[in-house]
């Protein structure tokens, strides 16, 4: 697990530069530690401004089909690819076009040496924020082990939990 890690959306929300105005600063600090259940993942969004925030926690098992450190060179090949696919996050949580989300910010781990997670979080700067209505989401077609991701939805005018599954190609923002 990332315990460890401070993630962009997490210095931002506890730090109280992002949705200060709602109390909202330690939403996410519950969620730091979440269970490492393989097929379930965790995904964290925040809407502040301009700013468009997400962060993704997957167990490896879930994006390379296994979860130690690449023994051949088809499992070496799958962390290449699993790193790519998270190096282009608008196929896997695209803004609404019309938003003119920009991303201005990437971080990506890939951890396999002891069954963790992967994490990746992105910034995005969006000229048109009032045009930002959702995300669409094709994470699952992408990864097909996953099963679901909980996620944690903070706007400047909402706070939401629900869990996504494959059916859902939308996430409302």
């Amino acid at each position: 697990m990332l315990s460890s890690r401070f993630s962009i959306l997490r210095i931002l929300l506890l730090g109280g530069f992002a949705l200060g105005s709602l109390g909202l600063h330690g939403a996410l600090a519950q969620e730091a530690d979440h269970d490492h259940v393989h097929g379930v993942g965790q995904l964290n969004v925040a809407v502040d401004g301009d700013l468009l925030l997400i962060e993704l926690i997957s167990p490896a098992m879930d994006l390379l089909g296994f979860a130690h450190s690449p023994q051949t060179e088809i499992q070496r090949l799958a962390v290449d690819a699993a790193r790519a696919h998270l190096q282009a996050p608008e196929r896997l949580f695209a803004p609404t076009p019309a938003a003119g989300c920009v991303r201005i910010a990437t971080e990506i781990e890939i951890e396999i040496e002891l069954d963790v997670d992967v994490y990746a979080s992105y910034a995005f700067d969006c000229q048109h924020p009032l045009a930002l209505r959702e995300l669409s989401i094709g994470f699952f077609e992408t990864f097909p082990d996953a099963r679901a991701l909980r996620v944690q939805l903070l706007t400047e005018t909402r706070q939401d939990a629900l869990e996504l599954s494959p059916d859902d190609q939308r996430l409302p923002l």
